[in-house]
């Protein structure tokens, strides 16, 4: 409708300014030694991606259903079949935050 839209929840650069800026309030720390972490493959993911920090998806989240039977135990062939289908890859991926 020719407004401006402007965004600033994940996966957009804005949330990763803020939250340099609070870790900063806290001590100096590299991007290098920051993982971000979720299970929202287009959002935590490929922000922290886009970023070039580390990712680690939980596949227990949003996404669980597609990874087989357990959501605590996802097929390896599975998830791999769903990070080459989003054509996302994160540094890491577990099941479940223990």
């Amino acid at each position: 409708m020719g407004g401006e839209s402007l965004y600033f929840g994940k996966p957009h650069p804005p949330i990763y300014i803020l939250a340099r800026q609070r870790i900063s309030e806290v001590r100096s720390v590299p991007d290098d030694r920051i993982l971000c972490i979720g299970d929202g493959i287009r959002t935590d993911i490929l922000g922290g991606l886009g970023e070039g920090m580390d990712t680690l998806f939980i596949s227990s989240g949003l996404a669980a259903g597609l990874f087989g039977p357990d959501p605590d135990w996802p097929e390896a062939p599975r998830l791999a079949a769903y990070f080459e289908d989003q054509k996302i890859s994160p540094t890491f991926a577990m099941p479940f935050m223990a």
